[in-house]
């Protein structure tokens, strides 16, 4: 017998623990955190289906073409300049007082205003 070489134990095998109702071994389930509000923002994000804004809807009916160029220019107009002005203002009258053609015109500008500066559309829709 060589005295430098260890002794080597044979360490005998923890017995496992059985599970009384189903019979399995049981098993350690690690600890999990706790979702915090930030995890729960996201994961609710990650399921928001995408919506189209009311001005996207099929169901307006067309503006004539001359419309259409107004809009095209008192757009061209705002863009000038980094506030709406009274834009929102005079829209909000001609909706509530000039029927479905004035809104069919209003979502016409919006789509045009969404096409070239979509954060400036948030501004006036909700109005």
């Amino acid at each position: 017998m060589n005295p430098l070489a260890t002794k080597v134990s044979n360490p005998k095998p923890k017995p496992t623990k059985i599970d009384p109702l189903t019979g399995l071994p049981k098993v350690k389930v690690p600890k999990l955190k706790k979702p915090t509000n930030a995890m729960w923002e996201q994961a609710a994000n990650q399921q928001k289906p995408e919506t189209s804004p009311w001005f996207k809807s099929t169901k307006l009916q067309p503006v004539s073409n001359e419309a259409h160029a107004e809009n095209a220019g008192t757009m061209d107009a705002m863009l000038n300049y980094s506030n709406n002005g009274f834009l929102p203002t005079l829209y909000a009258d001609a909706v509530k007082n000039g029927g479905d053609q004035a809104i069919a015109e209003y979502a016409n500008f919006l789509n045009q205003l969404s096409d070239r500066k979509k954060e400036r559309v948030a501004v006036l829709s909700k109005r």
